[in-house]
Formats: C-alpha cells, structure tokens, sequence
C-alpha cells in the first residue's frame, strides 16, 4: 500500500500518517463487524439486522474522521466500549504520531 501512495508523490510523512490511519481504519471495521448484531447496535432503517462489512467500514470511518452521522449508533456497553476505545486511538496518534 506505501508503494502505491509513493506513487502520487506524496511525502513520506504524510504517506505514513495515511498507513497509519488505514490500519487503524482497518482493525477496528474488523472488530465492528465481528460484533455487528441489531443487540449492539441501533440501525435507523429497521431492514439491517446485522452489519455488512461494508457497513462496519462505514463506522469505523466516520468514527476515525469524528464525524458520526447517527444513523449506525452503538448500543451495547461492548460497541459502547469500541467505538470509545477507538476515538483513544485516535487522540493518542494525533498526540504523538505527528512527532514521528
């Protein structure tokens, strides 16, 4: 995945902060998924009853980039507890995943 954004020009920093951000993307879909039932989570269409994969992209997403649109809301203490856990992640890479 480096060598491909290497292939846009763009600098490694940035490069690494986007791999960085895609892994963390990446772990916490997987862990949305393996939890997505309609027990720990409350769908605004009442046609999901469990996640998609791409759905659990979908939050992890918005959850990464704080935008939180409320229509995938977490339910359960443990989707409660993940979507806060991942939000940590986050401040914590901002806070020092910009000095390295």
């Amino acid at each position: 995945m480096l060598s491909i954004i290497k292939s846009f020009s763009v600098p490694q920093k940035i490069a690494s902060h986007i791999l960085v951000n895609s892994i963390i993307i990446l772990i916490f879909t997987i862990l949305y998924w393996s939890i997505g039932t309609r027990e720990n989570f409350t769908f605004n269409n009442q046609i999901d009853k469990e996640l998609s994969l791409f759905t659990a992209l979908y939050i992890a997403f918005s959850n990464q980039v704080t935008i939180g649109y409320s229509n995938i809301v977490p339910h359960s203490t443990l989707s409660r507890f993940i979507s806060m856990l991942q939000f940590v992640f986050m401040l914590i890479y901002l806070c020092f995943g910009t000095i390295i």
